[in-house]
């Protein structure tokens, strides 16, 4: 049964992935725009290049979630709401923003301060949003598991009837 809701979800997922890509390709964009970063020639667009693929890094980890989300909005627009294969779309959109928090914390600042030949080991930046998409990633991901094994429940009381 297609409902509304079905739809919305459906039609925002797809937006919040063109977003993103247009997003990450601007910040790219503003980083090669800026010029070699203290190095003349080739070397130094292609340190520009490295910071641009580094700055969009963490976007590149919500991309699988997005479309995760994408197919699960085309499975509930058919009428499948309550199977294992929607649990799992879940938990790998909960999985992605667990990885983009870890890539905003931990993977950016330090290849930044690499490529910038700052070596201090490992650079944590941690503040309010990377915060709030890890709590939301596990958040997500535990409530596919939930549902997950409720699918499991359900097939089992299924085969009883």
């Amino acid at each position: 049964m297609k409902t509304r809701w079905d739809s919305m979800l459906y039609v925002v997922s797809l937006l919040s992935l063109a977003l993103l890509v247009i997003h990450a390709g601007r910040e790219w964009v503003e980083v090669l725009a800026n010029g070699p970063l203290g190095a003349d020639g080739a070397l130094g667009y292609l340190n520009a290049g490295l910071v641009g693929l580094v700055h969009i890094m963490p976007f590149l980890f919500l991309i699988p979630g997005l479309v995760a989300l994408v197919r699960l909005g085309g499975h509930y627009r058919r009428g499948e709401v309550f199977t294992r294969r929607n649990a799992g779309l879940i938990e790998q959109f909960g999985s992605a923003l667990v990885l983009a928090a870890g890539a905003f914390v931990i993977f950016r600042p330090t290849l930044l301060d690499w490529i910038g030949g700052v070596d201090r080991g490992i650079d944590l930046q941690l503040n309010e949003a990377p915060v709030a998409l890890f709590c939301a990633g596990v958040f997500v991901f535990v409530m596919a598991r939930v549902m997950g094994e409720a699918v499991t429940i359900k097939e089992d009381s299924d085969s009883f009837v």
